[in-house]
């Protein structure tokens, strides 16, 4: 199933998605997919990459319970995307500099997913999608050279299967101003 036009929405039904694809990207990473050793947590955080309180994903190393690497999906819509991206860059760095791989998924705003490569302050791996595309899977990296690919659009069909249906067909239903 393609990406949906989330800017079609309100916050509060966005941040329930948001909420259930970040609970199904902790399943899938719990169920197997992260290397023996590490555990995921949904985590209340301090302020995000752009600068509000919001829940992350957290991946932590079990022999130490080090923070090893943070998943985001960023909540807020507008076009504000240079200031955003400006507030950003530090805290993606600071996470970086600490060894902490970091990966923002943005569907809403700019449609763009990020992976940052461990020690480096620019990102690794930068997809842009569309409405209507389906989400690639994205390099999680754990600790350098321990990447693991994450399945964005199998979670984010599960997570668009706990939308209720009343709201899943007003976010595709077509849009009558757009232009085939």
């Amino acid at each position: 199933m393609p990406l949906h036009d989330w800017t079609r929405t309100t916050d509060g039904v966005f941040h329930h998605f948001r909420v259930q694809w970040l609970h199904s990207l902790g399943h899938v990473l719990n169920r197997g997919l992260l290397p023996k050793g590490y555990y995921a947590l949904m985590r209340q955080s301090e302020p995000g990459l752009f600068g509000r309180r919001r829940g992350t994903l957290q991946v932590y190393e079990a022999a130490t319970s080090r923070l090893t690497a943070v998943v985001e999906v960023a909540a807020r819509r507008g076009p504000s995307l240079h200031r955003d991206v400006a507030r950003a860059t530090p805290k993606a760095a600071e996470l970086l500099r600490r060894g902490i791989g970091v990966l923002h998924l943005d569907v809403r705003r700019c449609r763009m997913l990020v992976s940052h490569e461990l020690g480096a302050t620019i990102p690794a791996t930068v997809c842009i999608v569309r409405v209507g595309q389906a989400l690639p899977e994205m390099p999680l990296l754990l600790a350098p050279g321990v990447p693991v690919l994450i399945p964005l659009e199998q979670t984010y069909l599960e997570a668009w299967d706990d939308v209720p249906e009343v709201i899943r067909e007003g976010i595709v239903r077509p849009n009558p101003m757009e232009i085939p």
